[in-house]
């Protein structure tokens, strides 16, 4: 469970302790994140911090296994979401936080 990331830095922070977790775990197939916040709001201050270095650890460590990815109130960038989805071919269930022309965006994989 993790509280909510308004700055950059705590972002990366995160992504760090969190690729460190799931480092050793090659046959990972499902990864889901929780928040402290029950619902927080998609205007608060840190809501568009994106992960997309987790999102490159997950693609270059668990691309081959990884099905269900619940990232729950994390936000990715376009560029994170078309990577993710052009590499992770086995995913089957992806829950996140995503911009209003992430679509678009993908549109094209």
């Amino acid at each position: 469970m993790h509280q909510d990331i308004q700055f950059k830095q705590e972002a990366n922070e995160f992504d760090k302790w969190i690729r460190r977790a799931i480092g050793g775990s090659p046959n990972l197939e499902i990864l889901r994140l929780e928040s402290a916040d029950e619902d927080p709001s998609p205007n608060m201050p840190g809501a568009r911090v994106a992960h997309d270095a987790l999102v490159e650890h997950l693609i270059r460590k668990h691309t081959e296994r990884l099905r269900v990815l619940d990232f729950g109130c994390v936000f990715v960038s376009n560029q994170g979401l078309r990577s993710l989805f052009s590499s992770c071919k086995m995913l089957e269930e992806v829950h996140l936080w995503v911009g209003a022309d992430a679509m678009v965006s993908i549109n094209s994989i």
